[in-house]
């Protein structure tokens, strides 16, 4: 059959339908084909097309239909908007049902297999647009934006759709998203965008724009979309669009009525700006900020209206809020501000302008500040007030030096500090009790309560005005903290007395709401304590006498704070820890017994705080001070022996041990605690004649030192220490601690439970457990069984030198050596192992050992465990050899273990010494009896006298 004939036969009898006429110039085309096969293949998909798509009642999911579409769409250019409107019904239908069975709340089809041919139209739009970019991607483009619009519209206020989009832009574009045709189109429209951003990125912008001012504002979230993809692109012609919009309507008919079309434009703007913000926060700045700067150049009165526009816009969204305060306001310098004045001046669209409606615009907007709340009231008040600070608390981008401040700006500054000083108190005085809303300028300067305190210590009369006003709408808009907050930092603050009457003028506000506010800024003041605060309580303290006009006491609150003020003896200088002690002297009696232990505590660490002071005479009375403070915490028994408890151990703990000669061992210190190999450390000594010299994997073992402090001042503090001990020990009641300025020169009292209790804490101190610390001395082979434990507490005395001198103040009670005798024995034992093996000629070269023994046996005799003949052998041991000493200190063991020592006192009575133990002696002063001869009658036997046992 003649091909001409065919397509003048289909041409005339579709010829009734409109969209035959799109078809003719294709028919032309066909008709001129010279190949039969693909112009019969063309033929047969124009007939299938025309044949479905003509009939009312088509179906709309046939994927036979829609191929026959794409088919033509490719090689058909004259069927281009046939086949497009075409699929336009195809995604139309799809949406209506995808939202229909969300009205029913009918069982969703799975969208992996949608009813309709979505996927297949997906694949060839993309292929098409990938093949020729530069062909399709404009017609795709447009079309698929188009569509998305009109969906969008088409179904805004259909239930489903309305319950989501009317949420936000981030609701509306998960909704849209969940549907597979609508999700289709926005990555057809992504596609394209994306294919013509470099090449002629105005095109698609302005198809995007185009769009979004056709359907505004229901399709916002597909501009918003793609703004995200391209966000430099969107942002700009989204604020030139809007500032536009701006222009054309004017801005005091949009605030009086928010329902305008400009309105509605403005919103849209803001909604997406606000979707980008998230993840493009930065372009946004740098867009807003190129805005503000081209309005103060341009000629363009549409651009001079940047700074309303973007002040309504801020209106409207915090995030824009936060970039015109933070990015723009607060880094303006001289120059830029005084330009911006000049352009309202000059500017004949500004003037125009309601400048009151624009001030309280103004005001509204800092009220709403949140993130650079403080950075921006610096802003105002540096330009309302030329006066100079003394110290710049923020550093801010201003060159005062250099460019004048224009009175004009001075002026609108005292314009807007005056205005929002009253706004803040009207709002926080007319806010009902029961209501949770909070001005968020005040409720962000919560953190930034000191930094106004502190600027207000720098300021201005007319600023310390202005921050007065402001520090008293906040402690009073607030809760009770917030308000002790700003009471406690005026205090800690404020260096002149001008600046501390702020103090009273705020607590008198804040008092009318919060009536327990001074006794939570009290808890606040005294828990951080310092210089200036103390002398500040103090000023206020004597205001407080002379005018009683305030309604609490600001020293009775004071007085139920005992146990934080002294927690400031240890936390602070030396300087402020005595001022708190001064304080402290002040407080009531009754006060200080509630928390006695805590307050006993704190005095002793501070005692060990004043002995590392190197000048000496400031040191004693300060000790003299402390330690007669502590005598008035002795009323009761259980807080002596608690300070007794807390000075000897702090005297021997690692913080305070180098004050009397105490050494850091390096080793069990500095030493790296990793692990070692050993057999890579014994592969390094394969040619050393010393196998493992040291410490393995440290080396040779480091020397135990002491810390770099002179022997004469470590021999002061432990006089000082001893001294201490015993005014403690040997007090009996209260003393007033200004006035016992011989607390410390006054001689040893020492009791029988007391002396107990010391050596017992000693022991529990010193001794590595439990075992073996019986009053009874074991035979002298038991020491090879605690070799090991004697060695440690021998250690103990070797690094801690005070506590011999801790040892012979409680050799001074009555039966206290004895409950030492544990100490005592294993001190002994290790020097007798020593002298067994010593090869030396002469004891006296063995100078330690030799004081070692000398003061052992010195203790043994205070407390009566061994006779006098035994007594008197210390005045042998400089003159005789080791292995003599030996046998002296094995004689001594013998006797002690079979004369255990009993916890007595035995007053005017003189032990018996059996003979048996002087044969020794008198053994070695007979090979001695030219140089020890006349020492011979300290070693006679006495008659023995009758004995008075005292318990």
């Amino acid at each position: 059959m003649d091909c001409g004939f065919l397509v003048t036969q289909t041409v005339s009898r579709l010829r009734c339908l409109p969209v035959c006429c799109l078809f003719y110039r294709g028919m032309r085309l066909l008709y001129t084909l010279q190949k039969a096969d693909q112009y019969q293949e063309i033929l047969h998909e124009v007939r299938c097309f025309i044949g479905h798509s003509a009939c009312s009642r088509a179906d709309l999911s046939s994927i036979e239909l829609t191929k026959s579409g794409l088919f033509l769409l490719r090689h058909l250019p004259s069927a281009r908007l046939a086949v497009l409107e075409f699929l336009h019904k195809v995604f139309d239908s799809a949406v209506n049902v995808y939202i229909s069975e969300l009205e029913w709340n009918r069982e969703k089809q799975d969208k992996r297999a949608p009813p309709f041919p979505i996927s297949e139209i997906e694949s060839m739009l993309l292929t098409l647009v990938k093949a020729l970019p530069a062909h399709w991607s404009p017609i795709i483009s447009s079309w698929a934006i188009d569509l998305l619009g009109h969906l969008s519209s088409k179904n805004a206020k259909r239930r489903p759709v309305a319950s989501q989009v009317s949420v936000g832009i981030n609701e509306a574009l998960q909704f849209w998203v969940s549907c597979p045709a609508t999700k289709t189109l926005l990555d057809i429209s992504s596609e394209c965008v994306s294919s013509m951003v470099n090449s002629n990125p105005e095109s698609s912008v302005d198809a995007l724009l185009d769009a979004s001012v056709k359907y505004s504002p229901h399709f916002d979230w597909v501009v918003a979309h793609i703004g995200s993809c391209f966000p430099q692109t969107i942002i700009n012609r989204v604020l030139q669009c809007g500032l536009r919009d701006f222009h054309h309507h004017g801005q005091s008919a949009r605030s009086e009525s928010p329902c305008l079309p400009g309105e509605a434009k403005v919103a849209s703007v803001v909604g997406i700006l606000g979707h980008l913000a998230g993840q493009h926060s930065a372009e946004i700045r740098k867009a807003v900020l190129t805005l503000f700067e081209e309005s103060l150049t341009s000629r363009d009165e549409e651009k001079q209206l940047a700074i309303p526009f973007l002040l309504h816009l801020a209106s409207m969204s915090p995030l824009l809020l936060d970039v015109v305060a933070s990015h723009i306001v607060i880094n303006m310098s001289v120059e830029t501000i005084n330009s911006v004045a000049v352009l309202f001046k000059t500017s004949s669209v500004l003037q125009k302008q309601d400048l009151k409606t624009l001030l309280h615009l103004v005001v509204h907007l800092i009220t709403c500040v949140e993130a650079s709340a403080f950075p921006l009231l610096e802003f105002l008040m540096k330009f309302a007030d030329e006066t100079p600070q003394k110290t710049e608390v923020t550093p801010i981008a201003m060159e005062t030096d250099e460019i004048g401040i224009l009175p004009e700006v001075q002026c609108a500054g005292m314009k807007i500090m005056s205005a929002l000083l009253a706004e803040l108190q009207r709002m926080v005085h007319t806010k009902s009790s029961d209501s949770s809303m909070e001005v968020a300028l005040l409720k962000s300067l919560q953190p930034q309560i000191n930094a106004l305190c502190m600027l207000l210590s720098h300021s201005s009369q007319l600023r310390c005005e202005w921050l007065s006003a402001l520090l008293a709408s906040l402690a009073v808009h607030l809760h009770e903290d917030v308000a002790a907050d700003v009471l406690s930092a005026i205090v800690s603050h404020a260096t002149e007395d001008h600046q501390l009457g702020v103090f009273l003028r705020v607590q008198q506000e804040a008092e009318m709401k919060h009536a327990n506010v001074l006794r939570h800024s009290c808890q606040k003041i005294v828990s951080s304590l310092n210089d200036q605060s103390l002398k500040n309580l103090h000023q206020l303290s004597s205001w407080e006498k002379e005018n009683a006009g305030v309604r609490m006491s600001l020293c009775a609150m004071l007085s139920n704070h005992v146990d934080v003020l002294s927690a400031e003896l240890s936390a602070s200088t030396l300087e402020h820890a005595v001022c708190a002690l001064e304080l402290l002297s002040n407080a009531d009696p009754n006060a200080i017994s509630t928390a006695c232990v805590t307050l006993a505590s704190a005095l002793c660490f501070f005692f060990f705080r004043l002995l590392a002071q190197s000048e000496v005479s400031q040191k004693h009375k300060r000790c003299v001070m402390c330690v007669s403070y502590l005598t008035r915490l002795c009323c009761h028994r259980s807080t002596k022996k608690h300070i007794l408890r807390t000075l000897i151990l702090g005297s021997v703990s690692e913080q305070h041990r180098a004050l009397f000669g105490g050494k850091c061992d390096s080793v069990m210190h500095s030493a790296d605690k990793g692990n070692v190999s050993l057999l890579e450390e014994n592969a390094l000594q394969r040619k050393r004649v010393v196998f493992h010299a040291g410490v393995i994997g440290k080396g040779l073992r480091i020397e135990v030192t002491a810390q770099g402090i002179p022997a004469a001042e470590q021999t002061h503090n432990r006089q000082l220490l001893i001294s201490a001990l015993s005014a403690i020990s040997s007090c009996d009641g209260y003393h007033d601690c200004m006035e016992t300025e011989n607390v410390m020169t006054a001689s040893p009292k020492l009791s029988a439970e007391l002396a107990k209790f010391l050596a017992l804490l000693v022991i529990e101190m010193i001794t590595p457990d439990v075992m073996y610390n019986g009053i009874p001395w074991p035979d002298e082979e038991f020491m090879k069984v605690t070799i090991e434990r004697d060695l440690s507490i021998k250690h103990e005395f070797d690094v801690n030198p005070v506590l011999w001198n801790i040892m012979e103040f409680i050799s001074e009670g009555p039966g206290a050596m004895c409950y030492c005798s544990v100490l005592l024995r294993s001190v002994l034992a290790t020097v007798i192992r020593y002298v067994e093996g010593s090869r030396e000629k002469s004891f006296k070269s063995c100078s330690q050992h030799l004081r070692t023994t000398s003061m052992i046996i010195d203790f043994m005799r205070k407390g009566q465990m061994i006779p006098s003949p035994i007594q008197h052998t210390v005045e042998l041991l400089p003159h005789l050899s080791p292995y003599e000493v030996y046998l002296l200190l094995i004689n001594l063991w013998k006797y002690v273990k079979e004369n255990p020592p009993v916890p007595i006192s035995r007053m005017n009575v003189e032990i018996m010494c059996p003979p048996k133990y002087l044969e020794v002696i008198r053994s070695i002063l007979h090979s001695h009896v030219d140089s020890l001869g006349h020492l011979y009658p300290l070693f006679t036997v006495h008659k023995p006298q009758p004995q008075n046992i005292s318990s």
